[in-house]
């Protein structure tokens, strides 16, 4: 397993994503193989979370397949001090398959006890409003027109690993 860890200046001054994206959140991104957790490979989990003035992005990557049950056991620590979690389609995607690895390994996790913000969900409720052309976490944030901190801390990440994985 590798870890990357990198601590970039706080960017994000405004009251809205202080109040969302607290010292008591993070965020975080699953890459897999594929949609199905029992037919598919977990190879990385990207994270940030803040701390004081800094943006802390963290990386899991599995070189291996079986580096898997190490990756999700690393993730799972980090997640403790946490009380909420924001993801962009989490909810339907990255913490099933997450439960389901954790039951596969029979690790305990406990997502039960996180509140949560899901970005896709949240914006799914007013598409109405935005008429974007998909609702593809790139096309709202350039819909925005702004470059969100929460955004540009997963793209930092989505970077350094574009072409790094071997189950691609």
């Amino acid at each position: 397993m590798k870890t990357f860890h990198e601590e970039i200046p706080d960017l994000c001054q405004d009251a809205l994503t202080d109040q969302l994206f607290d010292e008591h959140s993070i965020f975080f991104d699953i890459e897999t193989t594929g949609f199905s957790p029992a037919a598919s490979t977990l190879y990385m989990i990207g994270c940030a979370r803040r701390k004081s003035n800094r943006i802390c992005i963290d990386q899991f990557f599995a070189e291996k397949p079986e580096e898997e049950a190490e990756i999700l056991a690393a993730f799972f620590q980090m997640l403790s001090p946490y009380t909420t979690i924001i993801t962009f389609n989490g909810v339907g995607f990255d913490i099933p398959y997450l439960k389901a690895k954790a039951d596969h390994y029979k690790f305990p996790e406990h997502f039960r006890d996180f509140e949560y913000l899901d970005i896709f969900k949240s914006v799914s409720s007013i598409k109405f409003l935005l008429k974007l052309e998909n609702y593809k976490q790139k096309t709202i944030k350039d819909g925005r027109g702004s470059d969100p901190c929460i955004f540009h801390a997963c793209e930092t990440s989505d970077r350094r690993n574009d072409a790094s994985s071997s189950y691609s």
